[in-house]
Parts: structure tokens; C-alpha cells; sequence
């Protein structure tokens, strides 16, 4: 009687193991890219618009619950780039590099 008592907290303690083994996030990566509308110059030769680039892992299982979690960002890059419309070029302006995850929200 006594080692019933003691197995019936067993179903817990595996599907406790079974979550702490599995990890939050899927193994796969997924890329985000995104840009914002161009602004012309006073000419309208030239358009300038951000590239935003970001690649994270999304979340699995009950990290997804209830809201859909919070994905594993693991880069973000803003690049701003001019596009000129007589010669067809395209030129990167300035990278802003790797933004630290902690950063927050870009919008």
C-alpha cells in the first residue's frame, strides 16, 4: 500500500523531466526581413529606405501558451540604403550592425 502512495506522484515527475528536456524554442530558424517606404530627394534621383533583418527561433510547446510567446531572437541588423534611379545603383549608407537582443522592440 505504502509503494502505491509513493508512484502516484510518478506521472508528474516525468512529465516535469519531460518539459525541462525538451527546451523552449524549435530547432529551426526563421528570417524576418522588412523594409520601410522609401523617401525621395528633392531632385527624385535618389530614394533612401531601412532594411530591418532580424532571425530568431520560435517558441514550442507550452512556451507557446497563451499569447503565442516570445521568440529567441538571435540577430537584428538595420541598414540604411540609397537607391539612385538614373544610374539603377544601389548603395549601402550605413550598417547598423548587430542590435543586441535586449534591446526591445524596434517599433
Amino acid at each position: 500500500m505504502t509503494s502505491l502512495k509513493k508512484l502516484s506522484g510518478l506521472p508528474l515527475i516525468l512529465i516535469f523531466i519531460s518539459f525541462a528536456l525538451t527546451g523552449c524554442y524549435e530547432d529551426f530558424i526563421n528570417i524576418y526581413v522588412e523594409y520601410t517606404p522609401g523617401v525621395y530627394n528633392h531632385a527624385k534621383t535618389e530614394i533612401a529606405f531601412y532594411q530591418f533583418l532580424s532571425a530568431g527561433k520560435p517558441p514550442k510547446g507550452i512556451s507557446r501558451m497563451p499569447d503565442g510567446g516570445s521568440h529567441d531572437v538571435l540577430f537584428k541588423k538595420v541598414t540604411l540604403y540609397r537607391y539612385n534611379l538614373e544610374t539603377g545603383t544601389l548603395n549601402t549608407v550605413f550598417r547598423f550592425g548587430n542590435i543586441p537582443s535586449n534591446a526591445g522592440s524596434w517599433r
